[in-house]
């Protein structure tokens, strides 16, 4: 939004007896929204929650400030696993960028077929938000973290998935 006066988005006009011009410019635009998991930062050419123009381009780059955890890829409106995205904003945006510690494949594994193992509350969190990010660790959280990290599976484990597909219906 823009006034032909220069003036900031609100402010308050007094009429006079005068006749008087007031013109409004109205853009649409959408909002920005970008957090991170533990063990990084992300860098912006804007603030998260924002609005922005329609048709800005927004750029987020992910950093690693951990020597633990490494950054495994974006999740939510845009999955990638390149450090750097551009946005086109021509619709709403919420990202996560993901930092992951190295995890026990067979740990993984455990929890998602018995629902016990040694991973802890955070861990299960973090890997809750590679995936699906509905609060609890499950199927789609897995096959998330899989991808990202190409985590190796041992025979034994790909026969227990067997029966598991991909979004597509082609088998894991």
């Amino acid at each position: 939004m823009q006034w032909s006066g220069g003036q900031p988005r609100s402010f308050t006009y007094i009429a006079s007896a005068t006749p008087d011009t007031l013109t409004v410019t109205l853009a649409r635009a959408h909002r920005i929204s970008y957090t991170t998991t533990l063990g990084g930062k992300i860098t912006a050419s804007v603030p998260t929650d924002t609005f922005v123009t329609e048709g800005t381009a927004v750029t987020l780059t992910a950093t690693d400030t951990s020597s633990l955890r490494t950054f495994v890829g974006w999740a939510g409106d845009t999955v990638t696993k390149h450090v750097s995205i551009t946005l086109p904003m021509t619709r709403p945006y919420s990202v996560r960028a993901v930092f992951l510690e190295p995890f026990n494949t067979a740990e993984v594994v455990a929890q998602l077929l018995t629902g016990t193992s040694a991973l802890t509350a955070a861990q299960l969190s973090d890997l809750d938000q590679l995936g699906n990010n509905n609060g609890t660790f499950d199927l789609g959280d897995f096959l998330a973290w899989v991808e990202a990290t190409r985590a190796p599976l041992s025979a034994q484990q790909r026969a227990l998935l067997g029966g598991v597909t991909t979004k597509k219906g082609a088998p894991r």
